[in-house]
């Protein structure tokens, strides 16, 4: 697919669709989902799969610890550093503690909600259905992006705010196969102002949260 990022526009048009469609199933999590994709440039899988314990409450900030990805460098450290995402993420949680998980294997998760489905049984599967009808329901240049475009509005959106190569990848979990500073020793220390500084940068250039 030669599929391009995800506009603002775009992205609010979605948005507004689900908070006005009380009739979604997965309308609470979809919503979240939509507006942490806008901000993290994760894959829609390492949101759905957010665990309580993932999640790291700063108080000006969160950090969410991306883990079970295929390589080293995809599990890495996100960060929350909007307030209006903290407080997005905050009442995600309360809801996540008295919800009655749908399969034992959601107890603890952050969307306990979703069923699990596909080859996997990932609880991505569903939702990502769920938004990819509800995109396409909204006909707005359907063909040209989908909801892995968040991430590729991300990785440009950091490339036009000047972020340094290592910087991005270590955001977005990609490995630095031609810088073993960062791939290979920096790695064990403690990253965490630059990757702070980082989703700073991604926040500022997009404009904010949706």
């Amino acid at each position: 697919k030669n599929l391009r990022p995800v506009t603002r526009k775009e992205a609010e048009a979605l948005l507004s669709y689900i908070a006005g469609n009380d009739r979604l199933k997965y309308q609470r999590e979809m919503y979240v989902t939509v507006r942490l994709l806008w901000v993290t440039g994760c894959r829609l899988g390492e949101i759905a799969g957010l665990a309580l314990t993932d999640i790291d409450d700063q108080g000006d900030y969160i950090r969410l610890k991306i883990t079970g990805a295929k390589t080293e460098a995809g599990n890495r450290t996100v960060m929350i550093v909007g307030q209006e995402d903290c407080e997005l993420i905050r009442e995600a949680m309360r809801r996540a503690l008295v919800a009655e998980p749908v399969c034992p294997e959601n107890k603890g998760l952050l969307f306990p909600r979703l069923l699990r489905g596909g080859y996997d049984s990932t609880t991505g599967h569903y939702l990502g259905k769920a938004l990819e009808k509800a995109r396409k329901t909204l006909a707005i240049h359907a063909d040209e992006w989908d909801m892995h475009s968040f991430r590729r509005t991300g990785v440009s959106a950091l490339v036009n705010a000047g972020v340094a190569k290592e910087a991005r990848n270590l955001a977005v979990g990609h490995s630095n196969k031609d810088d073993i500073g960062m791939s290979v020793y920096a790695k064990r220390g403690d990253l965490s102002e630059i990757i702070k500084a980082t989703f700073e940068a991604l926040y500022e250039e997009l404009g904010g949260g949706l």
